[in-house]
């Protein structure tokens, strides 16, 4: 499991919440212009309003060409969106390269869009060279801008030397903005920094608050790590029914921490 945060089902989410609107898309390319007419004279951000439209209703093209002219037009959550659908192939084979490029222009115009996927992209080495340098310096825009998941990509990068020298401090204080920021990845590592008192004291009541809050919202990583506080008693009492199926779940995700506590819950 790659300790990164962008995930397909995260970015998936950002067309969900990228308009409020249920604005129904065009049946067909030739009505495009006719039906979105507030797009067609410029306003950019119905532009990526409708691409969300077509997006749902399937129309993958469409929605690229909409969120394109949004992109072009300055609207950076459009750039996003259109780097998405490269990433994802969704309207066409993947092509990661291009997905570089769009979460890129994304950054370019606003730091919380955009640039902690590409940070992600550039940290895995997908479509392109591997550079967590530069991933680093990505995931602090993007933290700076009050992107959640910047902020825990940043944090991670800090605990594991990802990019720099590890700074438990500054990752204590990346994971800490993030969870503010209702990241249930952020909160589930906040959690197990202050069960591990890395970075500062440790707070065990609170990182198992941290961390069933983060598991009840179907975090893996946040269940995994709450599979471990149960076996062990940490913030709360030893309950090792309940922190069984936690710690397998966590093992088949690659967790190897998860792994071993397991092998000892079994007396193995």
């Amino acid at each position: 499991m790659h300790p990164l945060t962008t995930t397909k089902a995260y970015l998936l989410a950002l067309f969900l919440s990228a308009c409020g609107s249920e604005q129904a898309a065009p049946e067909t390319v030739e009505e495009e212009v006719t039906q979105a007419t507030s797009c067609a004279k410029g306003n950019i951000e119905v532009c990526n309003d409708e691409g969300v439209a077509a997006i749902k209703e399937g129309d993958t093209i469409l929605a690229a060409r909409l969120f394109e002219k949004a992109c072009r037009g300055g609207a950076a959550k459009a750039c996003e969106n259109r780097g998405l659908l490269e990433f994802e192939g969704l309207s066409q084979s993947p092509d990661l390269e291009q997905a570089r490029y769009w979460y890129g222009l994304a950054c370019e115009t606003d730091a919380s869009a955009g640039c902690s996927d590409l940070g992600v992209m550039l940290m895995r080495g997908e479509g392109g060279a591997e550079d967590p340098e530069r991933a680093r310096r990505l995931f602090e825009k993007a933290c700076d801008g009050n992107s959640p998941g910047g902020c825990t990509s940043l944090g991670i990068s800090h605990l594991q030397a990802q990019g720099g020298p590890a700074d438990p401090i500054a990752a204590r204080v990346a994971l800490e903005k993030a969870c503010a920021l209702e990241d249930p990845s952020g909160c589930a590592h906040l959690g197990r920094i202050y069960a591990d008192g890395i970075g500062g004291a440790a707070k065990s009541a609170e990182a198992f608050r941290l961390i069933e809050a983060s598991c009840a919202q179907e975090n893996e990583e946040g269940c995994a790590y709450l599979g471990l506080l149960l076996a062990k008693g940490i913030g709360t009492e030893v309950d090792l029914p309940r922190a069984m199926p936690l710690l397998e779940a966590g093992c088949l995700l690659g967790l190897q921490v998860s792994c071993d506590r397991l092998k000892e819950a079994k007396g193995n």
